[in-house]
């Protein structure tokens, strides 16, 4: 069971926020798990896994830049992977990120738009044509009255249309405590021009309105029906944590559950009320013999003073030893405010039996979003000529802005702190694309100038 259930951890993610991508998986069951696998890098798109899975603390700042480097196990270096520029809104939600990889220019930008609540409604993913943006794919959210998502959808752009072509989405229903009652999956048919069912979840409280037990299905296309997959029971202490997990597979044969896996003691690091929204510190895992339970694995989760993830360890028991059987890591390095300015992840080498360098990322330019509003471009900030040869003018500035540009890969190529509203930049640098980043004491904003000389 622990192999069906661990390459499935990411599903939970991919239907709420990242890149959906259907797939026929063997069981759901693993969905229970899938906190186990949020901060696991290797096993999910390099893009998107980077923007939403690595730890953060728990701060009102919010950084403008991200370099990311992946490890050469040729070299023994870090080489440069893409230099990441992004923007906020006042709520300090991302609104924009600009990723540049091998050229002096963006080549993806992610735009993100939200309600009126801070809901995220549309994540849309665009590359750049050497003169414009084209679409790629997007994500769109959809609410109900009570600020509960109802539907994912995801689109890829048909450039021959132009147009938006439907490929997954996800589906959920709440009960009048707005607890999530089932989550359906469909992939879209291009040929008969409708949903097609993929898998399905329901859910079931207790007069607590604690969740109890989830039951998986997968549709069967033959018959039309739903199969029954997974199975997990889910029971609390006195202090309504949960504490056990028991795990059951369908046996199609016998139309009964058959016992897999039994977690007796789940401990947890934070527990928010709601698994998915806890943070998991440890378990030790039975799987069912036939007759009796046997232990199997365990998990545990290590956490630095600031609550950031440092470790995760799997195991696996061969009597009378515990085995590692994977591991990864983080090292952290902060600023005076406790905003990460540098994350390496260590991933687990099976030929080495131990964890080596996979990525790291270094974060610039921390600005608070919370306390005041932030600079944006309407009001009234303004740069010509722009493309300018170095010389050019920034008006509407308020007073004490510091002025800083920078190139691609993170480097300050000039710096000054004005006290007036309008300030000539003399900008010796090589023709390419630069960031203009203004500070002040309220908030900061960053423009993209262009050089041609």
């Amino acid at each position: 069971m622990k192999k069906i259930l661990f390459p499935l951890l990411f599903l939970f993610f991919a239907a709420s926020f990242l890149f959906a991508q259907q797939s026929n998986p063997a069981s759901f069951a693993g969905m229970f798990l899938k906190k186990h696998s949020q901060h696991d890098l290797s096993k999910q798109k390099k893009i998107s896994s980077l923007k939403s899975q690595l730890p953060v603390i728990n701060t009102v700042w919010k950084p403008a830049r991200y370099i990311d480097w992946n490890w050469d196990t040729t070299g023994n270096s870090w080489l440069y992977a893409d230099s990441v520029h992004a923007s906020y809104n006042t709520n300090s939600d991302i609104t924009q990120e600009d990723y540049y990889f091998s050229n002096p220019f963006p080549e993806q930008r992610i735009t993100y738009t939200y309600t009126a609540t801070h809901k995220l409604l549309n994540m849309l993913t665009q590359w750049w044509n050497g003169t414009s943006w084209d679409n790629s794919y997007q994500e769109v959210y959809t609410y109900n009255g009570n600020d509960l998502m109802t539907q994912d959808l995801s689109q890829t752009w048909n450039t021959s249309t132009s147009a938006w072509d439907n490929q997954n989405q996800y589906l959920y229903t709440y009960n009048a405590n707005n607890k999530m009652t089932q989550e359906i999956g469909q992939g879209w048919n291009a040929t008969t021009s409708e949903w097609d069912n993929w898998f399905k979840m329901d859910l079931t409280y207790n007069g607590n309105q604690q969740d109890i037990q989830e039951t998986y299905s997968s549709w069967n296309t033959t018959t039309n029906v739903w199969d029954y997959s997974d199975k997990v029971d889910l029971k609390y202490n006195t202090g309504g944590v949960l504490k056990i997990a028991t795990v059951e597979l369908w046996n199609t044969s016998t139309s009964a559950w058959d016992s897999t896996d039994y977690y007796p003691n789940i401990t947890w690091h934070y527990w928010s009320g709601d698994y998915r929204t806890s943070t998991w510190q440890s378990d030790t895992v039975l799987s069912w013999n036939g007759s009796g339970w046997d232990l199997s694995w365990r998990d545990t989760y290590t956490y630095d003073a600031k609550n950031n993830q440092t470790d995760y360890k799997e195991e696996t028991y061969s009597n009378p030893n515990w085995t590692i059987s994977y591991e990864y890591s983080f090292s952290y390095l902060y600023d005076a405010n406790n905003n990460i300015t540098q994350l390496i992840q260590q991933d687990w080498d099976p030929n080495k039996n131990t964890i080596v360098n996979y990525h790291k990322r270094d974060y610039f330019d921390y600005s608070p979003y919370s306390a005041v509003a932030e600079i944006n471009s309407d009001d009234g900030i303004f740069i010509y000529p722009n493309p300018s040869s170095g010389q050019f003018t920034v008006s509407g500035l308020q007073s004490a802005v510091q002025i800083t540009v920078y190139n691609l890969v993170g480097e300050a190529a000039y710096q000054t702190t004005v006290n007036s509203k309008q300030q000539t930049v003399n900008l010796n640098a090589a023709s390419g694309i630069y960031l203009l980043r203004m500070s002040t004491s309220e908030g900061a904003v960053s423009k993209k100038i262009i050089l041609e000389r």
